[in-house]
């Protein structure tokens, strides 16, 4: 079979979609709307890479935020979205799955001098990115909803959260309003000295994109007035814990807890999967508050490569980040301003 390798910018296709709904492994963080939405929020270009068969069918593809560095191009995990590695379309051959493999491969190994792509948990048969290619283990956590009450299944340390709830008078529902989620991010990465690129209204047109596509949902818990947030993104039978930020001086009251354990509570069926996204070494604090509910920790794959060229003006690449960086942080510029276009 004859296999081509198409790479096109990330807007809306009926045909990828189809490909995206039905493939094995997928994950909804490759469907136009999610790739769209990232897109327009960061102004950074998304591509996708489709590998084509005969009479059209995509056999295989993956998503990638394109960048360039002179003249160094790169591939990189879009932000946000922790899977976009490649997936396969049913029921190929192991030799066609391995060709299409091959035609991802070459294409970015002749087209970009770095990539980085994260598979799935349910990835298969990378074979084709043994050559020149770093595969390193990476971990999330993902809990497996049981017929029984969430709070049953967590561990007594974030169980006795749950009675702050009564005890301050809280209250946890579902909003259409972006904006208090956007202060608590903003506000969060300022006090980690890492401002964000895009402003409320962007932010606002993202969560709607999501929401209205019956695929998300915004929860806040509050008292007087909201102090933790969280965006879930939910795909087939699987909700990802997505984008959560809450207010340091309401810390104490856990919002973040609360949050997961009201979602997992009502908006989780039996049998279905919630993934938190993410086990990181360098967040011992995060990872143990995500353990707290007792989930299994899940494999996935980081698939890295770096030609020579790249390594070449990897340092000078580094130092002009952590300028761009520290001209952010100083001068607070928007993503408009050149000087923090990452």
């Amino acid at each position: 079979m004859k296999i081509q390798a198409i790479e096109e910018r990330a807007g809306y296709s009926p045909e990828w979609d189809s490909f995206v709904e039905t493939a094995e492994g997928s994950a909804g963080f490759l469907s136009s709307r999610w790739t769209a939405a990232v897109m327009r929020l960061t102004a950074v270009p998304v591509h996708r890479l489709a590998a084509v068969g005969a009479g059209g069918r995509i056999l295989a593809g993956l998503m990638f935020a394109s960048r360039r560095r002179g003249p160094v191009a790169m591939a990189r995990k879009p932000w946000a979205t922790p899977y976009c590695g490649p997936v396969f379309s049913g029921g190929l051959s192991a030799k066609d799955r391995l060709h299409a493999g091959e035609a991802l491969a070459s294409h970015l190994r002749s087209h970009y001098d770095y990539a980085r792509l994260d598979t799935g948990i349910g990835f298969r048969d990378l074979l084709a990115f043994r050559e020149g290619w770093g595969l390193a283990v990476r971990n999330t956590y993902r809990l497996e909803r049981g017929a029984g009450p969430v709070s049953e299944c967590m561990s007594p340390s974030a169980r006795r959260h749950l009675k702050k709830l009564s005890l301050n008078n809280l209250t946890i529902a579902a909003s259409t309003d972006p904006a208090p989620l956007f202060e608590m991010y903003r506000d969060l990465y300022a006090r980690q000295g890492r401002p964000v690129s895009f402003n409320q209204e962007d932010f606002a047109i993202f969560c709607a994109t999501l929401l209205g596509a019956g695929r998300a949902s915004l929860l806040y818990v509050r008292d007087d007035q909201p102090f933790a947030g969280m965006l879930v993104f939910r795909w087939r039978d699987t909700h990802f814990y997505s984008i959560s930020a809450f207010r340091q001086e309401r810390a104490a009251l856990a919002g973040p807890t609360l949050l997961i354990w009201h979602y997992l509570e009502n908006c989780v069926a039996p049998g279905e999967s919630f993934d938190f996204v993410g086990a990181n070494v360098e967040t011992p604090g995060i990872n143990a508050f995500k353990r707290g509910f007792n989930p299994r920790e899940c494999p996935y794959i980081s698939l890295e490569r770096r030609s020579w060229p790249y390594q070449l003006c990897e340092p000078l690449i580094r130092l002009l980040h952590t300028t761009r960086s520290v001209a952010a942080r100083v001068g607070g510029l928007h993503r408009s301003d050149p000087a923090v276009q990452l």
